[in-house]
């Protein structure tokens, strides 16, 4: 299965990430970040951006696709198994937050963007969650504290 030049199923996926992430922003407008350090702070950002990026263009890449239809079942069944698991730990966040929740959805992401990089052999995008999973749980650990 190949995708255009933009992959919409990505798109879908990243649309129900962001979704209780808005959701918790306009409930937390005055939400401060803990984390001091400069460098993960940064990391995190160009690992978020980049992730979200590279899962909908085939940047380094000359199209989107499955290398097998191993590859693509892998893809079909276990991110939305990763997706379901990310929202319902986002309603047990919603009433009853807890450190180990905010550490679950902050690593929930990564082994998405790090699936969806390694089953269509998209080097960036794994690259850039990678980048994401060493900042991200850092940084949601500071601002757990």
């Amino acid at each position: 299965m190949y995708f255009g030049w933009i992959n919409l199923f990505n798109l879908i996926i990243i649309g129900i990430m962001l979704i209780p992430n808005v959701i918790y922003a306009v409930r937390n407008k005055n939400a401060m970040n803990k984390c001091t350090n400069r460098l993960m702070n940064l990391l995190e950002q160009v690992g978020r951006y980049g992730c979200i990026v590279f899962m909908l263009l085939p940047i380094g890449m000359e199209s989107f696709g499955f290398g097998s239809i191993l590859a693509f079942l892998i893809y079909l069944f276990s991110v939305p198994l990763f997706l379901c698991i990310y929202l319902m730990l986002w309603r047990s966040e919603f009433s009853e937050p807890t450190t180990g929740t905010e550490m679950a959805l902050s690593i929930i992401p990564v082994l998405i963007f790090l699936l969806c990089g390694i089953t269509m052999s998209h080097y960036l995008l794994i690259a850039a969650a990678i980048i994401l999973a060493i900042s991200h749980p850092y940084v949601t650990w500071q601002n757990a504290k």
